[in-house]
């Protein structure tokens, strides 16, 4: 799926590599590792954009983060540790 790089108006987009790859450039090798993250400008983009996804795509699929505080009245379920396994080790 190719990407587009924004009008020039707007600020670039932030693309995230979604698995490691190089590429030569003028006999230099460019190595991209996946997580890495470039400027929707990038000439990268133009040659290898299936390697990449826009940066906010990982945001969406993260989910709902868990607050570390409830709200005012909001309940939560206690959280229980498993029993203890007795390994037999014990005099």
């Amino acid at each position: 799926m190719a990407r587009t790089a924004p009008a020039s108006d707007e600020s670039p987009a932030l693309y995230r590599c979604t698995e490691s790859f190089a590429v030569f450039v003028d006999g230099v090798p460019l190595v991209y590792s996946e997580g890495a993250e470039v400027l929707g400008d990038d000439p990268i983009l133009r040659t290898h954009s299936a390697m990449f996804e826009p940066a906010a795509a990982r945001l969406v699929r993260a989910g709902r983060v868990e607050r570390a505080t409830a709200e005012p009245g909001e309940k939560r379920p206690p959280i229980v540790a498993p029993p203890a396994q007795d390994n037999g080790d014990n005099a």
